[in-house]
């Protein structure tokens, strides 16, 4: 249930985004910031949707795909895929055909005698003109390990990408 009330926020608010002046270039990073929040927050995936596609990776993990368009230049996509204990998902939110926000968690149930724990990683982009403005990370995960390059979330886009290209030519 949280995770679906954390999709539906981050959805929620990127409609009002979408809706209001698309040149943020006069204003600074936390109201930048604040604008997409909002945009988030408006666009909703309900609940128990059925995935627009799915795709297998390397391993054979089924990958489901939400693909949003509400309107002439928004864009949201978000995959998710579990792998034995673990949960992954990621949201991606283009305005005008550009990256402006990453989401990406990473969650696993770690079950010690008598107790549950789960154990949670997620980092936050915001991007603007190809950089990135500012990223917040939680929890123990790979912004941890040495030699983490927060600029490889644009590789990783860049490969989601081609893959969403594949899939809607293959949807048409």
């Amino acid at each position: 249930m949280k995770t679906f009330l954390s999709i539906l926020l981050t959805f929620l608010s990127l409609a009002n985004f979408a809706q209001v002046e698309r040149e943020p270039l006069h204003m600074d990073v936390q109201e930048y910031e604040n604008r997409i929040d909002e945009a988030l927050r408006a666009i909703q995936i309900p609940v128990n949707a059925p995935a627009d596609a799915v795709t297998l990776d390397e391993n054979g993990t089924a990958q489901l795909w939400h693909i949003v368009e509400r309107e002439e230049g928004v864009r949201v996509f978000t995959i998710e895929w579990y792998t034995g204990e673990g949960y992954y998902e990621e949201i991606f939110f283009e305005l005008d055909g550009e990256l402006v926000y990453v989401y990406a968690m990473e969650r696993y149930n770690y079950i010690p005698a008598g107790h549950y724990i789960q154990i949670t990683w997620y980092v936050e982009y915001t991007i603007k003109d190809g950089e990135i403005l500012s990223h917040i990370s939680l929890g123990h995960g790979k912004t941890e390990v040495e030699g983490w390059e927060p600029e490889s979330i644009f590789e990783i886009y860049e490969e989601r990408i081609r893959e969403l290209e594949g899939l809607v030519r293959d949807m048409r």
